[in-house]
């Protein structure tokens, strides 16, 4: 049995190792430094993969998680996300979309 301790995600649910787990700023650090989630590299990953900066800023509904599971591409990459083993690090492809808008 391992000693680690562990943390739900508030994305994908699974039980994750607290080493496994980062803060997701809802709005940016200037505006509110405390409005915070904590999620799993993955869905950390998956959210800034599929979105870029500027979109988490400005638009509105981006700035919760349930903004967030509103969006058809983030539902479908946690999915995914939700059939793996915490700790083993998935890969995620930035959108074209994004990749378009970051140029």
């Amino acid at each position: 049995m391992s000693t680690e301790s562990t943390m739900v995600c508030r994305c994908c649910e699974r039980d994750c190792p607290k080493t496994w787990m980062q803060k997701h700023h809802l709005k940016t650090k200037k505006v509110d430094k405390k409005l915070i989630e904590w999620l799993c590299k993955d869905c950390h990953r998956a959210v800034h993969a599929l979105f870029s900066i500027k979109e988490l800023r400005k638009q509105e509904d981006l700035t919760t998680l349930e903004g967030l599971r509103t969006k058809p591409e983030f539902v479908k990459a946690v999915e995914y996300i939700k059939t793996q083993t915490p700790g083993k690090r998935i890969r995620m492809r930035t959108s074209k979309r994004t990749r378009k808008r970051k140029r």
